[in-house]
């Protein structure tokens, strides 16, 4: 589980180079590990300043759809440049 979360790290890095000003990242993954959901957005959002959380939330299996999904969404924030 440890190389999955490595290259989710790196695909979230990857994406945060992509999206403009405003722009906005949805992360999605079916899982309840926390080192994949909440810890790795922590860890995004620390070496990201210029990004914000504007949710998250982790659907746990006895809900009722039986799912495991957590998503956060993430926002880039604009600069103003006057």
């Amino acid at each position: 589980l440890d190389e999955y979360i490595k290259i989710e790290k790196e695909v979230l890095n990857e994406t945060a180079e992509l999206v403009e000003e405003g722009g906005y990242i949805v992360y999605s993954v079916p899982t309840i590990c926390r080192n994949e959901t909440y810890g790795l957005i922590e860890k995004f959002l620390k070496e990201h300043k210029d990004y914000k959380l504007v949710e998250q939330k982790q659907l746990l299996p006895f809900d009722k759809y039986r799912s495991m999904l957590y998503f956060a969404i993430l926002q880039k924030e604009i600069k103003n440049n006057d």
